[in-house]
């Protein structure tokens, strides 16, 4: 019996509402770690390592929301506009990678980046056990990991800690550190300096708004929560560009803590589709930030097409024309949030979708107050 009790304990209401709102808290713990003079020096060092080396190809690995937060690195190289010639870079889920695409013999031009919270999970281990056995230089082999100290990273050339002390829920607080350091390796990939005085500054700036706004946006879960009601089966997730990596984690996040039927799907895929369904039995979530400002005129019809389809819809912006363009649709609730780095603001969808999550698992009695 006290087990039982215990475990309803571990996972109330308060106690993952007080995890969510700590998190600004452990992103200030892995943003003093990486800005200190230690890591600094590590990253100057792979800087030079990456100029003198033969890697043409980089590889992103990792399974859920290591996965997923992979999805911010490479879109950050897509869209960067000074591309380095040298690099190609491609994201894997692991048991894909494993299974289809892990090296039989050595290739001294491929830089494999895992990411995995354990530093152990088993198809981790299996593919460094591989690339040790085909003799892969091991400064070609780095290792994004809540766990520096395990026996892999021991085995791997770079480490890249997440700097997470706890979580409540699985991968919450992981998944936004994860997105972190994968932005700055993915700046370091681009020959820039994501350490610079210059972006400490951005980078606390980041921290400053999310520190004054997570109240506000924990007092908005409730007014959403009460917008969506209660009468609906499905949840829709619908992204544009870097907001990918939020949809698909908030749907495995939403099985953790709300246990209701969602998929992850873009823009471009959902509007054509022809939709056969009761509104009444959906909700949209509609993630999408204001990194092409200039050409998304068409959004806000879009939007408003598919709620006329659909019903109602969270729109998290930061597009604040697209905001003020959907204010007279009833079918739209608008968040909005304010992030100067387009590859962080996963983080704030992420943290605002959580909140709305937690809060319709109380009014549900799925997850204890």
């Amino acid at each position: 019996m006290a087990d039982s009790n215990a475990k309803e304990i571990e996972y109330s209401h308060k106690l993952i509402l007080n995890d969510i709102l700590n998190y600004p808290a452990s992103l200030r713990l892995c943003v003093d770690n990486y800005f200190s003079v230690n890591y600094r020096k590590l990253f100057q060092e792979i800087k030079d390592l990456l100029k003198t080396s033969k890697i043409s190809r980089i590889l992103f690995i990792g399974n859920d929301f290591n996965y997923f937060g992979s999805l911010v690195a490479s879109h950050n190289l897509i869209t960067s506009s000074i591309l380095p010639i040298k690099f190609s870079w491609e994201s894997y889920e692991v048991s894909e990678f494993y299974d289809y695409i892990l090296p039989k013999k050595i290739d001294d031009g491929t830089l494999y980046i895992l990411i995995s919270k354990s530093g152990q999970s088993r198809l981790i281990s299996k593919i460094i056990e591989q690339l040790r056995l085909i003799k892969i230089n091991k400064n070609s082999i780095w290792l994004v990991t809540n766990s520096p100290n395990s026996s892999n990273a021991k085995k791997c050339g770079f480490i890249f800690p997440t700097f997470v002390e706890s979580e409540i829920v699985h991968g919450t607080k992981t998944f936004h550190n994860t997105i972190f350091v994968l932005y700055l390796i993915s700046e370091l990939i681009l020959d820039r300096n994501p350490l610079s005085d210059g972006n400490l500054s951005k980078v606390n700036d980041v921290l400053e708004v999310m520190v004054h706004r997570l109240s506000y946006y924990q007092e908005l879960s409730v007014k959403v929560a009460e917008f969506f009601g209660k009468d609906f089966r499905f949840l829709y997730f619908i992204f544009k560009g870097v907001s990918k990596s939020t949809a698909y984690n908030s749907v495995m996040l939403n099985l953790s803590l709300y246990k209701i039927f969602a998929e992850a799907i873009s823009l471009g895929q959902i509007l054509p589709r022809s939709f056969e369904v009761s509104d009444k039995n959906i909700r949209c979530f509609f993630l999408v930030n204001n990194e092409q400002a200039e050409s998304m005129d068409y959004l806000p019809s879009n939007v408003n097409s598919i709620t006329d389809q659909l019903g109602r819809m969270i729109l998290i912006s930061n597009n604040n024309n697209l905001i003020s363009s959907l204010k007279n649709n009833p079918k739209v609730f608008s968040i909005s949030y304010q992030c100067e780095i387009p590859s962080l603001t996963p983080i704030f969808e992420s943290l605002i979708i959580q909140l709305i999550l937690v809060e319709q698992g109380k009014n549900t009695g799925i997850i204890i107050s």
